[in-house]
């Protein structure tokens, strides 16, 4: 059995790799909930995402004396982009938004078949759902008159991040906003 260490805003979780479900959490941490409150608020406003589509992915990355925090505002996707490359560990619901909590160090093989069933569920509706076909995506275009079948890769549809860097202890770095 796999045991997963999840160090997010400065507290470490562990997830067994056969888990029926994604584990809710709770941000116990102000600063780190106003941060994610902020963009979403901001995301909102530019109509990025709404209450009943988008959400919030959070990826993290350990670096030299802390973490980088980088938040993705996604209102479409592949559909089994969640269950392919970005395996959320844990989730929650600010302001209304799902958010998800995730590592880029984080593969599907890591998780059994039950668990990575229930991302599917906990993310269906909350983001416009992208054709695909073989593991791409695709999209139809008019050239010359004639439907068109694209094939592409994608990181996703719209992803507008916000940059965080934090020391050990939790105090800010720095805050890159690209929204």
């Amino acid at each position: 059995m796999k045991f997963l260490w999840l160090f997010v805003f400065g507290f470490s979780i562990s997830v067994c790799s056969t888990t029926q479900s994604v584990p809710n959490v709770t941000i116990k941490n102000p600063a780190h909930l106003k941060l994610i409150s902020n963009y979403i608020a901001e995301c909102k406003l530019k109509t990025i995402i709404n209450d009943t589509l988008g959400l919030v992915f959070v990826t993290y990355n350990r670096i030299g004396d802390g973490y980088t925090i980088h938040l993705s505002a996604i209102k479409e996707e592949g559909k089994s982009h969640f269950t392919r490359l970005r395996v959320p560990t844990q989730y929650t619901f600010v302001d209304g938004v799902l958010v998800l909590f995730g590592s880029q160090v984080i593969y599907q093989t890591q998780f059994s078949s039950s668990y990575l069933q229930s991302v599917d569920t906990l993310v269906e509706g909350h983001f416009k759902r992208l054709e695909e076909e073989g593991g791409m995506l695709v999209k139809w275009k008019n050239i010359n008159g004639k439907l068109v079948k694209i094939k592409y890769i994608s990181m996703g549809g719209v992803h507008n991040g916000t940059l965080v860097s934090f020391k050990f202890d939790d105090k800010i770095q720095r805050i890159t906003k690209d929204i």
